[in-house]
């Protein structure tokens, strides 16, 4: 009987590990990932170093995104979204620019072995190609666990679709 409580506690301590409240994605770099790269959130430092912005790059290096949703239901949506100043055609621009400018490392990667819940957020994919603060970035982003949903949301207003197994 105690062994049987001891493999419970275990189970219990790794789901409760995957559900963390950290939707960071782990990576404390401040530099945005070249192209290629899978991307996750980061929250960002209360106050940059003089000079910069709350990214950690300089300000003033062109930021131009191609934000391209599959909404899951046949329908796929692209927005241009540029940064400094804010504009393209995407819905709020400047939302979706005050978003990726508060995180620490936008399109940083997930940690590879990272726990995640098995829980299935939507049939939704997207994907953020272009230039962020003049370093060429791709990122990729799907509903399918939940660390990629936790993901999913903390770029909701670049990604501008909420998702949900029910569409959005």
């Amino acid at each position: 009987m105690t062994s049987l409580r001891l493999v419970v506690s275990a189970a219990a301590l790794a789901l409760l590990a995957g559900c963390g409240g950290d939707t960071s994605g782990g990576d404390v770099s401040t530099e945005p990932r070249p192209t290629g790269s899978p991307s996750g959130p980061a929250s960002g430092p209360a106050t940059p170093p003089p000079g910069k912005d709350p990214s950690g790059s300089p300000q003033g290096d062109p930021t131009d995104l191609r934000v391209t949703v599959d909404t899951g239901a046949g329908q796929t949506r692209t927005y241009t979204l540029r940064c400094d100043p804010a504009g393209g055609d995407h819905p709020d621009p400047e939302a979706a620019c005050e978003a990726l400018a508060r995180m620490q490392a936008p399109f940083a990667p997930l940690p590879k072995g990272m726990l995640c819940t098995q829980i299935y957020g939507g049939p939704q994919t997207a994907k953020i190609e272009g230039t962020y603060r003049g370093v060429p970035t791709l990122a990729e982003f799907r509903r399918t666990d939940g660390c990629e949903i936790s993901r999913w949301d903390a770029y909701a207003a670049v990604l501008v679709e909420r998702g949900g197994a029910a569409g959005s």
